[in-house]
């Protein structure tokens, strides 16, 4: 997602509102636009066992934050790719002299790696823009080519409906047979977005001031949610290849 504001095009991890936000709602300000808290992420670390120096692939990283955090966590090599030339601009400027990290602009849907090239890839709330489930599964089965050995698909992933109902990433596992550990965050998400309404509504001014669309946005996110909440689900599947 791109976001313009007010003079200078301002994007919503230039502004220093929206860092506080993050560290209000997230846990720590990764300049999230998703809804990966710090719980998930300490959830994922728990969970995921990789080697310092071991090759991590973060599609969608947009301006790099959780990918520097990631390899600081794992002291791995990560490769960050984004649409966004500026995210990646951004990203490049922040982090230039970090060892570990690679930024590249290119579209998650036209990958170019080589297969066997990565330990791990990850979709922080990146999945959904691949179109029909034809194509997710088109998808997915190329990025579990680009995976070593043993090596691990990280996928958070949110949805509205039943839960009793097998999501589209669910199951393409089961129909490849691929081992998977599945985790349900549906209830953390639910009072994720409680929390964001309302820190979001107590720093109405200064996200206005600096990013007005950006903010109702994000506030139409959470009014949307609120008003569906019981058709809320959400999920962190880790297969292995």
């Amino acid at each position: 997602m791109q976001y313009y504001e007010g003079k200078g095009k301002l994007r919503y991890y230039d502004s220093p509102a929206w860092g506080e936000l993050c560290r209000r709602v997230y846990g720590r300000d990764l300049k999230q636009i998703s809804t990966v808290t710090t719980y998930e992420m300490e959830l994922l670390y728990s969970e995921l066992d990789v080697s310092p120096g071991s090759r991590i692939l973060d599609i969608g990283c947009g301006p790099g934050y959780i990918s520097a955090e990631i390899a600081g966590h794992y002291r791995a090599h990560v490769t960050g790719i984004d649409i966004d030339d500026l995210a990646i601009a951004h990203a490049n400027r922040v982090f230039a002299n970090h060892p570990l990290l690679d930024f590249q602009v290119a579209d998650g849907n036209e990958i170019s790696f080589e297969p066997c090239s990565f330990d791990v890839i990850c979709f922080f709330d990146t999945l959904y823009f691949t179109g029909t489930a034809d194509r997710l599964r088109v998808l997915l089965d190329r990025y579990l080519r680009l995976l070593k050995p043993e090596g691990k698909l990280v996928i958070f992933w949110s949805a509205g409906e039943s839960a009793a109902n097998e999501t589209q990433v669910g199951q393409w596992g089961l129909n490849k047979n691929v081992p998977c550990k599945t985790f349900d965050l549906t209830q953390s998400n639910r009072s994720f977005w409680r929390r964001a309404k309302t820190e979001l509504l107590a720093m109405k001014s200064e996200l206005r001031r600096e990013i007005p669309k950006t903010y109702k946005q994000v506030l139409d996110e959470c009014r949307h949610a609120e008003s569906n909440m019981e058709n809320i689900y959400r999920w962190l599947y880790i297969y292995t290849r």
